[in-house]
């Protein structure tokens, strides 16, 4: 039994959209609220979950592209929950910029499915 990519790949999309979503809301909020507190920490968290599943959706879907770009993401917003990143708003543009690159990586992945 092979697996074909092509019967999933809108459901994979439909999802992955979900996700990258759930990320960009989660960093605006970081962006709005700030880093510090709870908050901050929940933000971050989000945004890592929501990433980290694309990431781990896109290897099971065999889209090398798109988990590569998920992947150096995750890193980014794993060095921002460690502290090793400061949250500033250089920094959250570019993860905003980003997501929006993984949601490009996407819709180019789905499209060539």
């Amino acid at each position: 039994m092979s697996f074909s990519t092509a019967r999933y790949a809108a459901l994979f999309a439909e999802e992955a959209r979900e996700h990258l979503a759930a990320a960009s809301a989660a960093l605006l909020a970081l962006e709005r609220d700030g880093a510090d507190g709870a908050d901050g920490a929940a933000h971050v968290d989000a945004a890592f979950r929501a990433v980290h599943t694309v990431k781990g959706m896109s290897a099971t879907m065999g889209y090398a592209v798109v988990e590569r770009v998920a992947h150096e993401l995750a890193h980014v917003v794993a060095e921002l929950r460690a502290g090793a990143v400061t949250p500033d708003p250089a920094t959250l543009d570019a993860l905003l910029d980003a997501a929006d690159a993984l949601a490009a990586a996407v819709a180019a992945a789905v499209g060539a499915a």
